[in-house]
């Protein structure tokens, strides 16, 4: 964390650091401050696929998945074979009782990573 906040302090429009800062305070429970680094990840390169996919996964920690949905979808956009982006898709979607669209990203997760237990599980759980 000292690493990526020194970073930012030489040089603010690095969206790196700001994408690699934001798992770190979202651990920390600091939901609201790693969204607003996501956010500026995304702000300063629109293109960033990783930080769309976790921009959406801090906003579904605040129950926000439609919002959560959207920026999944443009990380897959962007980038087809995000299978982490796929399995946070597939929870959103899940959350919202879209079952189908769900088992259809778990699935695909699946297909890009066949060792993906999360999306595994997620599948078994939507199949019960």
């Amino acid at each position: 964390m000292q690493h990526y906040t020194e970073a930012l302090r030489i040089r603010p429009a690095y969206p790196e650091a700001h994408n690699n800062l934001g798992p770190i305070l979202a651990r920390q429970g600091k939901i609201d401050e790693a969204i607003a680094h996501f956010s500026e990840a995304v702000r300063l390169r629109p293109g960033y696929g990783d930080a769309h996919s976790n921009l959406g996964a801090a906003l579904m920690l605040q129950g926000k998945f439609s919002e959560a949905i959207a920026h999944f979808s443009e990380a897959i956009r962007l980038d087809p074979d995000h299978a982490d982006a796929h399995y946070g898709l597939g929870v959103a979607l899940a959350n919202q009782r879209r079952t189908d669209e769900a088992v259809r990203e778990f699935q695909e997760a699946l297909r890009i990573d066949p060792n993906y237990e999360d999306a595994r599980r997620g599948l078994e759980a939507l199949r019960h």
